[in-house]
């Protein structure tokens, strides 16, 4: 049977593209291990398993290099720095720091961080015949783990285990790499670039973030494999979510789903239905930064009860809850450029709940909600709050028999297209050619 370790710097409890991943190599005959990270602080177990499915988590051991003062902006000195410490490399820190806002300790960070897991992963994972790398984080320790094996292989196999890299998102346009200043991002650009071209094939989340990937960093073998969930069959909405909500079938209930962060249009959609959106409710489903302040908000008199707050559920569980509500809103941001191409799981799974989906007019959005009969949803400016709120109430207002329709037409299109069943297919004949060595056909 042939083995394959998924690795990913999270600790996995909400990574539903990670966990299908793993599920798919299974069910296919695969021996699968999946790594993730061990958050500080963190009481979840080092050594789990999800669906029968090994899980290794990986604490990431603080460490700087001895020869770096460390974060001073904080007023911070790691433990293992040399006293005295030399002046020029004071200076130099120090002069990058506040040239860069602090960019020249964010970068070291960063890269003693991966390495030192990088290394920690290589001392408790046995290597297999092939690696599946979620993001840029885990390349270092691919990079040791293949190194080790191909040190106890010797020479009877020189070419290595396959290496397939998932890069979900435009890494240095997103969140904070976005904010840093180039030449810091130069550096991880650089890193990335070597780490597409050595792997086998370069797996990505839509066609826009492709090209963007094959015309940065040249990539001859390139595929698309969209996160979307296994098809939910039944069509009939679930009704956890209203009990939960205390709220009876009649009543308007627009979903947000998914990690609370900024730049996700929260607050836009907030302002969108706290005071405009006449008798509708809106139930925040995740988990993230901005939970609790929700959780505060949802406590004002002006939201009159309206807006509810609930923990992640578990993403076996995710499609039931979400088909309780009557429309999905992720109005997110133009911030970045990832944010533009991305291809969110989140709309996918609002589809094969069979909820119409308010979301920004960007390109994969698009190209997903544009039905034969129309648009499964609408299409808004995320920025204009305004906008959110008039698409919000074109979708409820429409009559019962319509709205009908309309579940059933994106219950439809997700099921033709839009499934994790169909999707494996593309991942599981990337995971064959590259353990056996052979090229994959550039495709989306």
């Amino acid at each position: 049977m042939r083995s394959v370790t998924v690795l990913v710097a999270n600790d996995l409890r909400h990574d539903s593209r990670t966990l299908h991943v793993a599920s798919a190599l299974a069910a296919a005959d695969w021996q699968v291990t999946l790594v993730g990270l061990q958050p500080s602080g963190s009481t979840l177990p080092n050594l789990d398993s999800y669906h029968g499915i090994p899980i290794h988590r990986v604490r990431a051991p603080v460490a700087w290099p001895s020869w770096w003062p460390g974060p001073t902006r904080a007023g911070k000195m790691p433990l293992d720095a040399p006293k005295p410490l030399p002046h020029a490399i004071v200076s130099l820190e120090r002069w990058l720091d506040d040239r860069s806002g602090g960019a020249a300790d964010w970068l070291v960070g960063w890269i003693t961080r991966w390495q030192a897991w990088g290394e920690a992963v290589a001392a408790v994972v046995p290597p297999t015949d092939a690696y599946y790398v979620c993001d840029l984080l885990p390349a270092y320790a691919v990079e040791r783990l293949r190194a080790r094996w191909l040190a106890e292989a010797g020479s009877r196999r020189r070419r290595g285990p396959g290496i397939v890299f998932d890069a979900r998102e435009l890494l240095l346009e997103s969140g904070r790499y976005a904010a840093q200043p180039g030449w810091a991002k130069a550096v991880l650009r650089r890193r990335e670039a070597r780490f597409a071209r050595r792997s086998d094939t370069v797996v990505t989340v839509s066609e826009p973030i492709r090209r963007v990937l094959v015309d940065r960093y040249r990539l001859a073998h390139t595929a698309v494999v969209y996160s979307c969930p296994p098809a939910r069959r039944v069509d009939e909405p679930d009704p956890r979510l209203r009990r939960a909500l205390g709220l009876e079938d009649a009543v308007p209930l627009v979903i947000a789903h998914g990690r609370l962060t900024v730049h996700r249009g929260l607050e836009q959609l907030c302002d969108a239905m706290r005071e405009t959106v006449t008798g509708a409710h809106l139930a925040v489903l995740g988990y993230g930064p901005l939970f609790h302040q929700l959780k505060l908000d949802s406590e004002r008199g002006d939201w009159a009860g309206r807006l509810h707050l609930l923990e992640a559920v578990e993403p076996d569980d995710l499609l039931d809850w979400l088909s309780g509500a009557d429309l999905a809103a992720m109005p997110i941001q133009p911030s970045t450029l990832n944010h533009f191409f991305s291809a969110p799981n989140k709309l996918f799974e609002a589809l094969n709940a069979g909820l119409p989906v308010v979301a920004p007019d960007f390109p994969v959005f698009r190209t997903v909600l544009q039905d034969e009969a129309g648009l499964l949803g609408a299409l808004v400016d995320p920025t204009n709050p305004l906008a959110i709120q008039r698409a919000i109430e074109e979708v409820l207002g429409r009559s019962s028999a319509e709205r009908a329709e309309l579940r059933r037409r994106c219950l439809r299109a997700a099921r033709g297209s839009w499934t994790w069943e169909r999707q494996s297919r593309t991942l599981l004949e990337v995971m064959e050619r590259s353990v056996r060595g052979l090229p994959v056909e550039a495709r989306a």
